[in-house]
């Protein structure tokens, strides 16, 4: 229906420009050649627009989300009522094959701010971050593939989002994104990514909430003060992340990965939430268990410390994980890698 009408507003001033034009020669050909192109500039505008409405409408109809706290699922979180962080850090990131935005939350002290303000200031992008470039790295694997191997809309689960590094650079590479973050500055930095990224918000699903194993419930969390980006479960993992900084407990609702995506096509799952890892992986053991070229690629932080301080450790995880199928696995950094069938993302 939209197409028809860009048509008959195409046609109406093409006839217009040649009734009415009285301009002689080649100053009314511009006038001709001007309308033409502003017409055509509407047409892709509406066109573009659709496109990203239908997108939005897949994804509305693939990822099975409600509102329904009860029914263990947390509503996402409402950027347009949420209050607006103040002052706004955001700038493009270096070094990524798909260029996106992030608003930064941790802005520093006085004495030691961030160092990012100094690269903005000399006209640089914000410092490269290791997750980013990774995200893109793998997904561009799932990019390469036929499209008849494909969903029409697939997903990356990125469960302790921070301020959207691995957020934004999936979403830039057109994948939809379920992002889960308990601190609520980190979710206002993240509706800042929303907007300078210009993301469908049916593409981009923000969530502020914890994810564990245990479903209907609430989790009680340690925020760094003094470091708005981070938090964790427990207040040993807090301390032991960050020594020399206070901590303060606040509460969030919890959910599980499998009550969150249902049957979404999740290809990409990323954990990063401070040693409480094993616990999230226990809550997406429906997600994990789907048969190779359905489970997603696992991304999740191993640090042995912070892993103890919550009770649990690597093997247990790997233990799991073998469980359920994951016959690959390697560390990268303080990351670990999981996948079922010979993925080539190196």
């Amino acid at each position: 229906m939209a197409c028809m009408g860009i048509r008959t507003l195409l046609l109406w001033v093409i006839q217009t420009i040649s009734t009415k034009c009285s301009i002689a020669g080649r100053q009314c050909g511009q006038l001709y050649t001007l309308g033409i192109i502003t017409t055509f500039g509407i047409v892709v505008f509406v066109s573009t627009r659709d496109r990203q409405l239908a997108a939005g409408q897949a994804a509305l109809q693939l990822l099975h989300l409600s509102s329904n706290v009860h029914a263990g699922v947390v509503a996402p979180f409402d950027c347009w009522h949420a209050s607006q962080a103040k002052p706004v850090l955001a700038h493009e990131v270096e070094g990524v094959g798909r260029p996106f935005m992030v608003s930064l939350a941790d802005l520093g002290a006085p004495q030691r701010p961030n160092r990012n303000f100094d690269r903005v200031a000399k006209g640089k992008k914000l410092q490269k971050a290791a997750v980013a470039t990774m995200v893109q790295r793998v997904l561009e694997h799932r990019l390469r593939l036929p499209s008849e191997s494909r969903a029409a809309v697939e997903w990356v689960v990125d469960v302790g989002a921070n301020v959207g590094m691995a957020t934004f650079a999936a979403a830039a590479m057109g994948f939809g994104v379920v992002a889960v973050e308990p601190v609520l500055e980190n979710m206002q930095r993240l509706c800042d990514g929303l907007y300078f990224n210009r993301a469908h918000p049916q593409m981009v699903k923000l969530f502020h909430a914890a994810l564990s194993d245990m479903p209907h419930a609430n989790l009680t969390l340690h925020k760094v003060l003094g470091r708005l980006d981070n938090s964790a479960v427990s207040a040993e993992s807090a301390v032991a992340a960050f020594p020399s900084n206070k901590v303060e407990a606040v509460t969030v609702p919890c959910t599980t990965v499998d009550l969150l995506v249902h049957e979404a096509a999740v290809v990409m799952l990323k954990v990063d939430v401070q040693g409480h890892e094993y616990r999230v992986l226990r809550g997406a053991t429906q997600l994990l268990a789907r048969p190779a070229p359905h489970a997603p690629y696992l991304v999740y932080e191993e640090d042995q410390r912070l892993l103890r301080v919550n009770n649990s450790s690597s093997r247990e995880i790997l233990h799991l994980l073998q469980g359920l199928g994951y016959k690959y696995c390697r560390k990268e950094g303080m990351d670990r890698h999981c996948w079922k069938d010979k993925f080539p993302a190196r």
